[in-house]
């Protein structure tokens, strides 16, 4: 018998994560589905994913397992993660070591002055999320992604949620404008937090048409 999981060919692919993750545990059903995923996501924030396919299903993915959404946080954030220690994030975020490694990523952005943004690889990473909504196969797997997009934004900090939203409300019409404008008051303080900067761009109705512009060289 062999510990092998093949990739599925049919269903949805939330359905063949849901077979995979009881027949085999979730650990290995998430190494089988987002290993590929994972590897086009670190592709794309070096710039490199202009011919790369294997981002397709990413949005339905994050959305079903949130560790594959804070793995590819984490990748976008810290450049120096090896591919093996990224999909760990997704698969073993359970394990003590790993949930301390990803709360130390996420905080070092904030309280450590060493730590600085790349802005090249954040516009990248930024670019790709709100592209991912394209991809997905059903309007509410579109918000994971949105948030993957709005948390880089924030916690790129210079360019900071701005330029996400300013992308955003350029595409609001009239009868949207007010909600754009609630939305930005209640996501450009410092002290936004990750929920409350989904909640209010789902809830406004206004993911990006278009890439956000590059960083300033």
């Amino acid at each position: 018998m062999t510990n092998i999981i093949e990739k599925p060919k049919t269903n949805t692919l939330i359905e063949e994560y849901r077979q995979q993750a009881l027949a085999y545990g979730h650990e290995k059903a998430i190494r089988t589905f987002a290993t590929p995923m994972l590897q086009a996501w670190e592709k794309a924030c070096e710039g490199y994913a202009d011919e790369d396919t294997e981002l397709e299903g990413f949005a339905d993915l994050m959305s079903e397992v949130f560790n594959v959404r804070d793995a590819a946080i984490a990748a976008a954030i810290n450049p120096r993660f090896k591919i093996g220690t990224i999909i760990n994030l997704a698969a073993k975020a359970h394990t003590p070591y790993y949930k301390r490694l990803l709360s130390k990523t996420l905080a070092d952005g904030f309280t450590n002055p060493d730590i600085k943004p790349d802005h090249n690889r954040l516009h990248n990473a930024i670019t790709t999320a709100c592209g991912l909504t394209d991809l997905a196969s059903e309007k509410k797997y579109r918000a994971h992604p949105l948030a993957v997009a709005a948390y880089l934004s924030w916690w790129g900090r210079e360019d900071g949620t701005g330029i996400f939203l300013r992308d955003s409300r350029s595409r609001c019409g009239p009868d949207h404008e007010s909600r754009c404008t609630r939305s930005g008051r209640a996501v450009e303080g410092q002290k936004a937090r990750l929920p409350q900067l989904v909640l209010t761009i789902v809830r406004g109705g206004f993911p990006p048409d278009s890439p956000p512009p590059p960083p300033p060289p």
